[in-house]
């Protein structure tokens, strides 16, 4: 028996009104945008203070925020690519790549002007950086969900450092903190799916990749003694 028109119309409207909030959580949380977010909340727990909490977020809105979107959409202006999301797997190596170098700068600026938190500051960047490169050989060969590596190592790195015995710790994030972040991760899936951008299987891989990388990097930088703790 076919569908009333009534029921067809609350059926697409419904439809409608998931496509919009799973687009409206794909651009909030954003790859585009944790990394500023990441930094300033890293360095205000360790107490690194107002000013170096500031330069953290610049060189995250700048290095990586508005330079790959820049990039993005010139991209889109050439038509080199149909949207900033870029879906098509084969034409992902160009964004990341252009992160890559973006990334780089943001890391040699972080080692070379001093101020409170720097070491913290380069470590994450230089995770950020190492793991660009080993995104950007698996883009290669498998389209794996960016969105869903940057919720999953945000929340990460936060436990990490939330975790981390800092000496002047300003107590700025916990563990109830940190837990409250952690149903993002399977809504920024949701949504991956929901648009049909990525399959399970990329959400999937792509969390598993962003929530064991970077905690168990930062745990060696840690040993190593170079987080500057």
């Amino acid at each position: 028996m076919s569908s009333s028109p009534s029921s067809s119309t609350t059926l697409s409207a419904a439809s409608g009104w998931s496509v919009r909030l799973a687009q409206g959580v794909s651009y909030v949380i954003s790859p585009l945008l944790l990394p500023p977010v990441l930094f300033g909340l890293a360095l205000g727990h360790v107490g690194a203070g107002w000013g170096a909490v500031a330069w953290g977020v610049g060189v995250g809105v700048v290095f990586f925020a508005l330079a790959p979107l820049g990039l993005l959409l010139w991209m889109v202006r050439r038509g080199q690519v149909r949207s900033i999301e870029v879906r098509e797997r084969a034409r992902r190596w160009r964004p990341l790549l252009g992160t890559l170098a973006t990334t780089a700068a943001a890391f040699g600026l972080a080692l070379s002007v001093p101020h409170a938190g720097q070491a913290l500051l380069a470590g994450l960047i230089g995770c950020q950086l190492v793991n660009t490169a080993v995104l950007l050989g698996i883009t290669l060969r498998w389209k794996i969900s960016i969105h869903a590596v940057s919720i999953a190592g945000f929340v990460a790195a936060l436990a990490f450092i939330a975790g981390a015995p800092w000496p002047e710790a300003a107590g700025l994030l916990g563990p109830g903190w940190v837990l409250a972040l952690v149903p993002l991760i399977p809504l920024v899936g949701w949504a991956r799916v929901r648009l049909q951008a990525h399959t399970w299987a990329q959400v999937v891989g792509g969390t598993a990749f962003g929530l064991v990388v970077p905690y168990a990097e930062l745990t060696l930088l840690w040993h190593l003694g170079w987080l500057g703790a």
